[in-house]
């Protein structure tokens, strides 16, 4: 996906759990330690050569200073930010999904 931005993440290893292999792929390619919250998003993506099965779950930063180990480029945005670059379509379900939370969790605040 040249010229694309893409959320951190990565495949799970026989054996892994799901969380596991959060845990261990931000640290592999962020250099960050994190706690993994609530799931936020789960769905099947199909590519042209692949399906991909994404599980997309809320991170809090433990410890670390995110550094693009595994990547060329890192960037930290704000939410509303996102729509300023391009994302391939399976992470584009994945901000959907964001601003959905953000604008209930924004709502539900108001009661």
């Amino acid at each position: 996906m040249g010229g694309m931005w893409e959320f951190p993440g990565g495949k799970q290893e026989e054996g892994e759990s799901i969380e596991y292999t959060i845990i261990r792929e931000l640290q592999e390619e962020l250099g960050i330690k994190v706690r993994v919250g609530n799931i936020l998003l789960e769905f099947d993506h199909s590519y042209t050569h692949k399906k991909l099965h994404f599980v997309v779950y809320f991170c809090e930063l433990i410890s670390g200073v995110p550094k693009p180990l595994a990547s060329l480029q890192l960037k930290w945005v704000k939410s509303h930010e996102l729509v300023n670059y391009p994302f391939p379509a399976a992470n584009k379900k994945m901000i959907s999904a964001l601003k959905k939370y953000l604008l209930l969790s924004k709502d539900s605040e108001a009661l």
